[in-house]
């Protein structure tokens, strides 16, 4: 089992009921396994705005959800995650971020952890074994402090 199907087994597991996702490598990798698990599951969204909305949307009525997306797409989606934390969440929900720390898939190499940190968004950039308790724990989070939290991980990982 690859990384990017182990996080989605962990989502799935962890009850989580909508999964968008921005391409991007190991967001793209990660939604592919999702999109696997058989459920309706919406296209690749091409709007980092429209993404964390739908996602927002799903948590405020209740549905776990997560949304899928690389540094850059974060920081697109600066507004919508703002929005989301001011209007908080009734159900946990998780932006998962893809770091790409060489550059190698990206255009250029993006520490999104201050600019996160700044929104007043809760994050954790968990070690490498840590990385899917570090998912369960930031669900249980979310929804007990009734805010969406980040979690940072290495997008070189999901093929492993």
């Amino acid at each position: 089992m690859t990384l990017a199907e182990a996080i989605t087994d962990a989502l799935r597991r962890s009850h989580v009921r909508l999964t968008t996702a921005v391409p991007g490598h190991g967001a793209t990798q990660t939604y592919e396994a999702w999109k696997r698990g058989g459920e309706p599951t919406p296209p690749f969204s091409f709007h980092e705005e429209v993404a964390v909305g739908m996602a927002h949307g799903a948590a405020l009525l209740g549905h776990r959800s997560a949304v899928l997306l690389k540094a850059h797409g974060f920081l697109k989606a600066a507004n919508a995650i703002a929005d989301s934390l001011a209007a908080g969440t009734t159900a946990g929900f998780l932006f998962v971020v893809f770091h790409d720390p060489t550059g190698a898939h990206s255009d250029s190499i993006l520490e999104i952890e201050g600019a996160a940190r700044e929104l007043g968004l809760p994050v954790h950039r968990p070690e490498a074994s840590q990385r899917l308790p570090a998912l369960r724990k930031a669900l249980r989070y979310s929804e007990s402090y009734g805010l969406p939290h980040l979690v940072i991980l290495n997008a070189d990982a999901v093929s492993e």
